[in-house]
């Protein structure tokens, strides 16, 4: 059998855990939150996965110290409680790889079950990457927000005076992590705007936008509907709606929209991809990251067929080569990338 080692001190989430695995290949053993407990569970027996309680007190500490000795994949358990949002949008900083909310004051559905089954089932495949005590001195280190009042239109050439107008990032497993990496790299000078689709648990995409407006040299938020794009920002799909860009009087201007309703991600990178070489035909660079999947792939053949240019980042820094590994076999990739490249090569294409 599969051992799975659950840290966690609430007995409420070992029943409902062992009742969820009930018949099934993984094996649960439980352990406190503490580091030497942890370490010397690891030391003694070898586990594919790691579930772990972020409302226990010492979590992230002992994430970080498995990521930093021991990697190995972890899941992050979380009861739908607003309070520890912050906490998750660290601890997925620090290398966990995907989040399971437990309705622990429910009863177990064949749904839920099967959920918690795909992700352990999934998670526990993927081979996770060792982190430095400075990648944990990043995730807890706490920054002021740039000061972002004075951009204006007049800070950027005209638009017609740069060979691209626009980014679009399409990112999943792994995503905040990557995302809050790239961002803290970008100039202050980055001229055109960045519309990201991350695929991320309701409730959360906030957190993240607030997190990269504290190491971001760009405006930082959640798209509006009808909002403007006449300055460099970094804009980001909220919940439940597609976000895509029409161009209205002579002016680009998000658009926020519930259709197509069929999708398997909402937001979709399709669907963004898809408007952004309708919008700015040869005028767009598309960025395909870390995920599992294959969404964006539909809207990048958009994009190429456009004369657009596609960027893909490469599979040892991915933490699931699934998205731009389709992307790229599919003969739709311009250039692939390490994570560390990808800003810098932004800035060199937007030179020239």
């Amino acid at each position: 059998m599969d051992k799975i080692l659950l840290v966690n001190s609430n007995s409420s989430v070992e029943n409902f855990l062992r009742k969820s695995l009930r018949l099934t290949k993984y094996s649960l053993t439980s352990c406190v939150c503490n580091e030497d407990d942890v370490l010397s569970h690891l030391k003694r027996e070898s586990y594919t996965a790691i579930l772990l309680n972020i409302k226990d007190k010492d979590s992230l500490r002992v994430l970080s110290t498995v990521m930093i000795r021991n990697p190995i994949p972890t899941i992050i358990l979380w009861d739908g409680t607003s309070s520890f949002k912050d906490d998750i949008l660290t601890s997925l900083q620090l290398g966990a790889i995907d989040i399971l909310n437990l309705p622990l004051d429910k009863k177990i559905t064949p749904t839920q079950k099967n959920r918690i089954i795909r992700a352990i089932s999934f998670n526990s495949s993927l081979r996770v990457k060792k982190i430095s005590l400075s990648d944990v001195i990043e995730a807890f280190r706490k920054k002021s927000i740039p000061d972002t009042s004075g951009i204006t239109k007049s800070f950027i050439k005209n638009y017609d005076e740069l060979p691209y107008y626009v980014v679009g990032i399409a990112i999943s497993t792994g995503g905040p992590k990557a995302l809050y990496s790239i961002f803290s790299q970008i100039p202050p000078d980055f001229p055109i705007p960045i519309l990201v689709v991350q695929h991320i648990i309701p409730g959360f995409i906030n957190m993240v936008a607030e997190r990269l407006s504290q190491t971001c040299n760009l405006s930082v938020s959640i798209a509006q509907d009808d909002e403007p794009l006449s300055y460099p920002k970094l804009l980001l799909a909220p919940d439940n709606y597609h976000m895509i860009v029409v161009k209205e009087n002579g002016d680009f201007k998000i658009k926020l929209t519930s259709e197509p309703s069929d999708t398997l991600f909402k937001p979709s990178a399709d669907i963004l991809f898809s408007s952004l070489a309708k919008t700015y035909k040869n005028k767009s660079i598309c960025v395909i990251m870390t995920g599992m999947g294959q969404d964006g792939v539909k809207g990048l053949r958009e994009v190429k067929s456009m004369g657009g240019m596609i960027l893909a980042q490469d599979e040892k820094t991915s933490t699931v080569f699934g998205m731009a590994k389709v992307a790229i076999e599919n003969n739709l990739v311009e250039k692939v990338l390490p994570l560390n490249e990808i800003i810098p090569t932004l800035t060199t294409l937007l030179k020239t």
